[in-house]
């Protein structure tokens, strides 16, 4: 990133084999010859002498004269046995040589690692440049500004505000919270920024997993919670001050549940999720008394109401508060078990909730297991684009939620605003 110096030596201990004697300080660079460069230079003494064959050939000296080859060696290697040893027995050129790689090898192996840490420090804390300097340390621990700069419209747009919400389009982070710098491992992370920069850049769907971890504690977790979490109640405070610094933005939650046993489990499962949620900021915003079949509101009803995060849990059970809304009473979606581009190039159908009913539309465009690489095959326009419109005539419906890994690798902005425009 622009950090790292650039070395003109090898920056690896081999370079000088007294290195980790200097690094111990058991020896200064003026005492270490590398042993390479003796060896070189008596070979070099051997290969400059003169042939003594051709000389008598020529007639320039008696084969009395002529001392054998091998002598002539020899003779070399107590030369160089007999030259002054260590440093003074290098030319000037090569104890420069010599002092420079030290230096950059020594510095290399000092500097590398804090310009690594740095460039890390400068990447997770950009984002922090975007609208006001307030913020909030998100659950991954990056410290980022959570203020858009000022808007009259709906969701950032103007033409959104005289729309429902089941007419618009919402760019969703299928697991938003599992990321390398929220503590995850690389092989279960689908994102590559924190949510946090995802509500900054445009995101305003966060899809969810918590976890029943015991009898009294959940987590926001991938698969195994061994394998990371994150606290509930500091994530739900980090999208209400999301929603108390940009007073004109809706934010929605869709929440997959995890529990080890399904009976006593989902139940105790959605008491604490509903305690949390109570618990945290995020309380005043949640859209209450809507039962399925209403009328969705227009988002400047919403927007009015100040009832602007709207929670969706895909199970139903243990439900006690009227803000709770079970999924697949409002929602359809598509397949998520996509391994390959051309499982999304197959002909569009439902998977779960009822088409006749619902009528929110979850478009689920993402392959399993995650990778950046095999994202990066259908992120990108005209793919993503051409397969939201293609499933919207297949169906008959218009997507409400594009889910996507990776968010920060794809078209998925340009495309939620050329089908809100539609």
């Amino acid at each position: 990133k622009g950090l790292i110096p650039t070395c003109r030596f090898p920056c690896s201990c081999h370079c000088v084999s007294g290195l980790p004697h200097i690094m111990k300080g058991n020896a200064s660079p003026t005492q270490i010859v590398p042993e390479d460069v003796e060896a070189n230079t008596a070979a070099q003494d051997v290969e400059s002498r003169p042939s003594q064959l051709r000389a008598v050939l020529k007639g320039n000296v008696s084969p009395r004269q002529v001392v054998p080859e091998d002598i002539e060696t020899n003779t070399a290697a107590q030369d160089a046995q007999n030259r002054p040893s260590g440093w003074r027995g290098l030319s000037s050129t090569r104890k420069n040589v010599l002092v420079a790689t030290v230096i950059v090898s020594v510095v290399c192996a000092v500097a590398i690692p804090k310009a690594l840490l740095l460039s890390d420090s400068v990447s997770s804390d950009s984002v922090g440049d975007v609208g006001s300097t307030e913020g909030s340390e998100d659950s991954g621990g990056d410290r980022v500004s959570l203020a858009l700069e000022p808007s009259t419209g709906c969701n950032r747009f103007d033409h959104l505000c005289s729309k429902r919400f089941d007419e618009i389009t919402q760019a969703a982070l299928h697991n938003a919270f599992a990321t390398e710098s929220s503590g995850f491992s690389r092989f279960l992370s689908n994102q590559h920024e924190s949510f946090s920069s995802g509500l900054l850049a445009g995101a305003r769907t966060l899809m969810l997993d918590v976890h029943l971890v015991d009898a009294e504690t959940i987590k926001v977790c991938h698969g195994n919670c061994e394998l990371g979490s994150l606290e509930v109640i500091p994530m739900l405070d980090t999208i209400a001050e999301f929603l108390e610094l940009n007073a004109r933005e809706i934010v929605t939650i869709i929440w997959e549940t995890q529990v080890a046993t399904e009976a006593a489990g989902i139940e105790t499962l959605k008491q604490l999720l509903t305690e949390a949620a109570q618990a945290s900021r995020l309380a005043p915003f949640l859209t209450v008394n809507f039962k399925p079949g209403d009328t969705w509101p227009m988002l400047e009803e919403m927007i009015e109401a100040n009832q602007r995060l709207v929670w969706f849990n895909d199970r139903k059970e243990g439900t006690i508060a009227d803000w709770d809304l079970g999924m697949w009473d409002f929602v359809v979606d598509t397949s998520y078990s996509n391994s390959a581009r051309s499982d999304l190039e197959a002909p569009c159908s439902f998977n779960r909730g009822q088409p006749a009913g619902n009528k929110l539309f979850l478009l689920n465009h993402f392959l399993s297991p995650p990778s950046l690489a095999s994202a990066e095959t259908v992120n990108y326009n005209p793919f993503l684009r051409d397969r939201a419109q293609r499933c919207s005539q297949e169906l008959g419906k218009h997507p409400n939620f594009i889910a996507v890994d990776f968010h920060s690798f794809s078209d998925i902005f340009e495309v939620v605003n050329t089908l809100n425009a539609e």
